[in-house]
């Protein structure tokens, strides 16, 4: 099972994780979005790098209040992760800062229940700013290095998360090596 979730992302496929030491009872220090795109300039054997985090939000569509997990992500994220549309399309960096969202296959199936007949241009609330879908996902395998949050969440610009939330921090960065020797 092991091997069959790697092959599926892919052997040339890394995953960096902040660690928290037992031995001395603290994090190590932070990771910020200029530390993660610098691992491309230090570390050659890194073509791509997709930092993200993860938070929990309170949507509100239709009158009705649902809980799930957020993920800010960078725009090569769907890439690295073999993420597929069933519906609209992606966010890039020319979307800049606006409050668009790619959902998840679960996610968007709740919101259906909730009333919403199109998804693809339907408005919600997210911690009390407005979101607009643009982008519906397959449903994803999950295992191996995919964040959990792909089927369940939401996914938003790592530049519009910090609009919405304040306990901002990168603990996982999913990144694509030269080789898949090396």
């Amino acid at each position: 099972e092991a091997l069959r979730q790697f092959l599926e992302m892919g052997p040339d496929i890394l995953s960096i994780t902040k660690s928290y030491s037992e031995e001395e009872k603290k994090p190590s220090p932070d990771i910020n979005m200029q530390d993660a795109l610098d691992i491309l300039q230090y570390c050659p054997m890194i073509t791509h790098a997709a930092p993200y985090t993860s938070i929990y939000c309170r949507i509100q569509y239709n009158g009705k209040e649902l809980w799930a997990p957020s993920l800010g992500i960078t725009d090569n994220f769907f890439d690295l992760n073999k993420l597929s549309l069933k519906q609209g399309r992606f966010f890039s960096e020319l979307d800049g800062d606006a409050c668009y969202c790619v959902v998840g296959h679960e996610i968007a199936e709740k919101l259906c229940l909730a009333g919403a007949k199109k998804l693809i241009g339907t408005a919600f609330s997210l911690n009390k700013k407005k979101f607009t879908i643009i982008g519906v996902l397959e449903k994803t395998e999950m295992g191996g290095m995919r964040p959990y949050e792909i089927n369940h969440g939401i996914m938003i610009p790592f530049s519009t998360v910090k609009r919405i939330s304040n306990d901002i921090m990168i603990k996982d960065i999913i990144a694509r090596m030269r080789s898949k020797d090396e």
